[in-house]
């Protein structure tokens, strides 16, 4: 299925990972009562000062209920397309939840490009597309 996202025509698991990483990005910077907090590596036991917008605990708390705060609709859709999106949602954030969970707890804020086209490789890479389209001309 193809959905219009950033006026481009995308695949719908492009346009779902950049507004899932949209969301996930929003929600980590607006947590209330932010605070430092310390966390101990399990392996090597060192301990370290973490903001909790940061915290693993955090970051899956807010990847537990990301698809209901994101308006997941199309002009026109009825029940059915917006189930069927909502379970895509769902879908995405289990199948990825380890990377999403790595890449915002290591405080790297990630375009919502590069990490749905480069890091998941979910969308089409403007670049790849142009390489792609050159070598086919020869």
């Amino acid at each position: 299925m193809q959905l219009d996202c950033d006026g481009e025509s995308q695949p719908a698991s492009c346009c779902i990972c950049k507004s899932i990483v949209f969301e996930i990005e929003a929600q980590l910077n607006n947590t209330q009562y932010d605070h430092d907090m310390d966390v101990v590596f399990r392996i090597s036991e060192e301990k370290k000062q973490i903001k909790y917008s940061r915290s693993e605990a955090r970051i899956l708390e807010v990847l537990d209920d990301v698809c209901e705060q994101i308006p997941l609709e199309l002009p026109g859709s009825n029940h059915k397309t917006k189930r069927m999106l909502s379970t895509a949602c769902n879908d995405f954030v289990g199948e990825y939840e380890d990377e999403l969970t790595r890449t915002f707890f290591d405080n790297f804020t990630p375009a919502k490009e590069r990490m749905c086209g480069g890091m998941l490789q979910v969308c089409h890479q403007p670049e790849k597309r142009a390489n792609e389209e050159k070598h086919e001309e020869l």
